[in-house]
């Protein structure tokens, strides 16, 4: 959570100096919104990669794009498992060191492999899509639903409520 107190692009920069310092990444966009959340955009780009950190409700993603196509983007852990098998630890820690220490085979799958790389990603995306995820068990939803259910009627009813006390105490004075 430390990622939400910090601005993303002074967490970036002191974090994974790197970046900036050994593979020439610039900044090309920074992009912030209090009022959603805080959430915020670090747009980074170098003549082999485009990279993309997202502040979503405290939790940081990493995005790649290539060069050649700076509308497509891929998330970091697609790229990786793509082409090396392997996941990131989902913080930036993780995502840090896995780009660092793949950066080389990032940038050659994402530039002159990288119609093999989209073969590759499509195999993670359907593998990704055929994965089941259990449902909660049905009196679990039930009770969820109930719960939501009364909480709105009560928020109705309350309305409702103060509604007439403040039509009474405008009439009454």
């Amino acid at each position: 959570m430390a990622a939400a107190r910090v601005p993303l692009d002074r967490l970036i920069a002191t974090k994974l100096p790197w970046l900036f310092a050994d593979l020439g990444f610039r900044v090309a966009c920074f992009e912030y919104s209090p009022k959603v959340f805080g959430d915020a955009v670090l747009t980074l780009y170098s003549e082999a990669l485009l990279l993309r950190f997202v502040l979503d409700r405290g939790r940081i993603f990493a995005e790649l794009a290539p060069p050649s196509e700076p509308d497509q983007w891929w998330g970091l852990e697609f790229v990786c498992e793509a082409i090396l098998g392997e996941q990131p630890v989902p913080e930036l820690d993780g995502l840090a060191e896995l780009l660092r220490r793949n950066y080389l085979a990032i940038v050659e799958a994402l530039g002159p492999n990288l119609p093999e790389t989209r073969e590759a990603l499509d195999r993670v995306f359907n593998r990704r899509a055929q994965i089941k995820v259990p449902l909660a068990p049905l009196h679990v939803r039930l009770r969820h639903r109930f719960r939501r259910a009364l909480a709105t009627r009560a928020a109705s009813l309350l309305g409702l409520v103060l509604a007439a006390f403040a039509i009474w105490w405008i009439i009454s004075r």
